[in-house]
């Protein structure tokens, strides 16, 4: 049985195996609803948008994006400038744009998701089903 430290709410702010100095003294046993809410939390908007944020930036890092950002300048300069992209150029093209259709699904699974804030925990949220497949 864990021992906690509530707050002036009474919420739990706390769990320790061992009893704290200053803090009272209170157990409660591993199943209590307080005890599972405190260790799995309901999930809320900004961990679903952290969840997204995350699935994007481990697929594509920041610096693959801003790289990938200025490659798709370029070759839309090359188009602007009544350049002929050539099959290589129009093949990064097409990558480019399956990157940002992935993204888009990774945002669009994030919105319905969202909806469901209240049900599910955060490991739920994070396990759920509707999240695209992670890109290698």
């Amino acid at each position: 049985m864990p021992y906690v430290q509530r707050n002036i709410s009474n919420k739990i702010i706390g769990v320790f195996s061992m009893p704290q100095a200053k803090i009272p003294k209170e157990f409660l046993p591993d199943d209590h609803a307080e005890l599972i809410a405190f260790n799995d939390p309901p999930a809320t908007v900004a961990d679903v948008k952290a969840a997204a944020g995350a699935k994007i930036v481990a697929a594509y890092p920041a610096w693959k994006q801003r790289n990938m950002n200025m490659r798709a300048t370029e070759l839309q300069e090359i188009r602007i400038d009544g350049g002929t992209l050539s099959s290589g150029e129009q093949a990064e093209v097409v990558a480019l744009k399956a990157v940002a259709a992935w993204i888009k699904t990774v945002r669009a699974a994030s919105g319905t998701i969202e909806k469901d804030i209240g049900t599910q925990t955060v490991a739920d949220m994070e396990a759920d089903g509707r999240w695209p497949a992670a890109r290698t």
